[in-house]
């Protein structure tokens, strides 16, 4: 149950950012590049703690510094940054 919440505050907090996002949305319907990074750097500490309940280890990781150890900010870090950069490069937002 823990696990869908934390995945639930996740979307939420998604969803909070694109609504506060709006404003600076421009006429063409894109959103500029440095918000879509900043979007990336907010969603990689609910990816990685809801990593560590998933999987959590060696131990019993269940917090954030057991996350840090594994390596999850990293992780998902590389990987949104690199989601973010390919759609910038395509221009899909």
């Amino acid at each position: 149950m823990r696990y869908l919440f934390l995945a639930l505050l996740g979307y939420l907090l998604i969803a909070l950012i694109y609504a506060l996002l709006i404003p600076f949305i421009n006429k063409r319907k894109r959103v500029p590049a440095y918000l879509l990074l900043l979007l990336a750097f907010l969603v990689t500490p609910f990816l990685s703690m809801v990593s560590i309940k998933i999987w959590p280890g060696f131990g019993t990781g269940t917090d954030w510094v057991d996350a840090v150890k594994m390596g999850y900010p990293v992780f998902w870090t590389t990987l949104t940054l690199g989601l973010t950069g390919f759609l910038i490069k395509l221009k899909a937002w």
